[in-house]
């Protein structure tokens, strides 16, 4: 029969020739080919098909060709975005049409998951945090910089700031209990630290004997003056700034004065020199 105007362009700019004139289909892989299907071809497919798109087992949305041309995987069938590889750039494999949000995401690498993403797990996915095992939770298996600890619930803000910044992997995921004695080491302790706790051990103090008190076993500096007592506010600033190790931890005035090169008091209740 006779070509329309359409099928003649579209064979002009090098498509194969279609075993009927009715419609546009196309039977080689030939670069630019227009994707295979029984249907007349609209004029946004055979853009994007003139632009080297990878073929659908059917044709079915522009969206799905868009993100193909940016490198993702062939899907199994053309009705969702499930991608099968786990190449850079590859959008996490569902069975679901995928929103806007998760197929920019998934060009930028993001986790396997079968749920939908939250914002925070997108951001903190797409600075290179390991394969999770389940899209469930956070758990990540590798001690990657930045890796997520190992966790079985839900994080907080706060954790992910700190596991952020480089520190070990947890024996659980109910603390902040820290297993090593790399820089930025959160002090081991079975309870939940404190603000200031998490700013002191983000901060490389070494790590505690017991997570009820800041002592310190280690000369490095900052280390906190050591003690068996909760420490104020001062005595950790003071402890931060490398002072000496007193016999106990009563006054501000001596931390001044042996920051200042004096000899240590025998005891902490006067300047005596």
């Amino acid at each position: 029969m006779t070509l329309t105007d359409t099928e003649r362009y579209c064979r002009h700019r090098g498509l194969s020739q279609t075993r009927s004139g009715t419609t546009d289909t196309e039977d080689s892989h030939r670069h630019g080919a227009v994707l295979r299907t029984q249907r007349t071809l609209t004029d946004t497919e055979r853009y994007y098909g003139h632009r080297g798109l990878s073929q659908t087992r059917s044709g079915t949305t522009d969206t799905e060709r868009y993100y193909r041309h940016r490198r993702l995987s062939q899907t199994r069938s053309g009705t969702t975005d499930t991608e099968d590889s786990h190449r850079h750039g590859a959008v996490p494999r569902t069975q679901r049409t995928l929103t806007d949000t998760e197929r920019y995401y998934g060009h930028r690498a993001v986790l396997r998951t079968q749920r939908t993403l939250t914002d925070r797990e997108r951001y903190y996915r797409h600075r290179a945090l390991s394969q999770t095992r389940s899209g469930t939770t956070d758990t990540e298996h590798s001690h990657r910089h930045g890796a997520v600890l190992q966790t079985q619930r839900t994080l907080t803000d706060r954790e992910r700031y700190y596991r952020h910044r480089g520190l070990s992997q947890t024996r659980s995921g109910t603390t902040d209990t820290e297993d090593s004695h790399g820089p930025g080491a959160v002090l081991q302790t079975q309870r939940t630290l404190t603000d200031t706790e998490r700013y002191y051990g983000h901060r490389g103090l070494s790590q505690t004997g017991s997570g009820t008190t800041d002592t310190e076993d280690s000369h490095r500096h900052g280390a906190v003056l050591q003690t068996q007592r909760t420490l104020t506010d001062t005595e950790r600033y003071y402890g931060h700034r490398g002072l000496s190790r007193t016999r106990s931890g009563t006054t501000d005035t001596e931390r001044y004065y042996g920051h200042r090169g004096l000899s240590q008091t025998r005891k902490g209740t006067t300047d005596t020199e």
